[in-house]
């Protein structure tokens, strides 16, 4: 775990939730985390509560005892091609992880408005990444849980998602079905304020799109508008006022550029659907 520097900040645990004390605290001239293992692959932005970092370390001995470092296991990410996928996969990237491929699952016959699937191939081009698109089946719990072993069989051991909280009350959907799996996931963002994140998407160079919006709290023009900072500051203004990153479906984006990309996209022209209250980029 990288060694925090500066004042003594209050964050989330990124595997539980807890709120930490991160930095000098209590007496102390450094961190807590400074008396465990330099083991744990994780930024400054991505740390854990005593608790779970510790087992986390025991986790990792075992593991770095079968197959290595962590830095040498396999690992994916999930992909939406949207701004907290992308986040998070960049803020791993950045802590040592190696992500060889970007996976989306799809039900069959899949109708993605917010991010169609030859856009998300577009993305992982541009980055020089593979992309697979995984049929889940239903019931949708065995089918997410077929999908994971099947990733494990291949010697995939780490997934990462860009899951930032708790959507209607309900845990997070990828843990819950990775359990007995052999999949461990890894939410970078998750716990981390609203504002807070979209900083960090634009203070590193993101550049997105609205991809779709949703009634009551948009209308047509925000579609393919830009996400920037003047977007954000109308987004808290917005009455009824949504989820500031979207976590209750409210909007959805998509990337065009950013630091993962080798080259970025454009959308030259677009048209504009709607459907069911939601209006949506049609992109030719």
């Amino acid at each position: 775990m990288n060694r925090p520097t500066g004042p003594a900040r209050i964050k989330h645990c990124s595997r539980c939730g807890a709120a930490l004390v991160c930095g000098p605290a209590d007496g102390k001239a450094g961190c807590w985390c400074e008396d465990l293992p330099n083991i744990l692959p994780f930024t400054g932005d991505d740390c854990m509560c005593k608790k779970c970092a510790e087992l986390e370390i025991e986790r990792l001995k075992k593991i770095n005892q079968e197959v290595g470092t962590p830095s040498t296991r396999r690992a994916a990410a999930l992909w939406t091609g949207g701004k907290d996928c992308s986040l998070a996969l960049h803020e791993v990237r950045k802590s040592g992880l190696d992500i060889e491929e970007l996976i989306t699952f799809a039900p069959p016959s899949p109708v993605f408005l917010a991010h169609p699937l030859p856009f998300l191939a577009r993305q992982a081009a541009a980055m020089g990444l593979r992309h697979r698109v995984i049929t889940i089946r239903p019931p949708a719990e065995d089918g997410y849980t077929r999908a994971l072993k099947a990733l494990r069989r291949e010697g995939i051991r780490t997934l990462v998602t860009g899951d930032i909280a708790e959507v209607g009350g309900r845990p997070n959907w990828m843990r819950e079905v990775s359990r007995g799996t052999g999949i461990e996931v890894r939410s970078p963002l998750w716990g981390r304020d609203r504002r807070a994140a979209l900083t960090d998407l634009l203070d590193g160079g993101f550049k997105a799109v609205f991809s779709l919006v949703k009634k009551p709290w948009f209308t047509r023009a925000w579609v393919g508008r830009a996400l920037d900072r003047r977007a954000v500051e109308e987004l808290a203004s917005l009455v009824p006022t949504p989820d500031l990153c979207g976590e209750n479906g409210e909007y959805h984006t998509m990337v065009l550029d950013g630091p993962l990309f080798k080259t970025a996209l454009r959308l030259d022209a677009f048209g504009v659907g709607e459907r069911d209250g939601m209006m949506y980029m049609e992109t030719k």
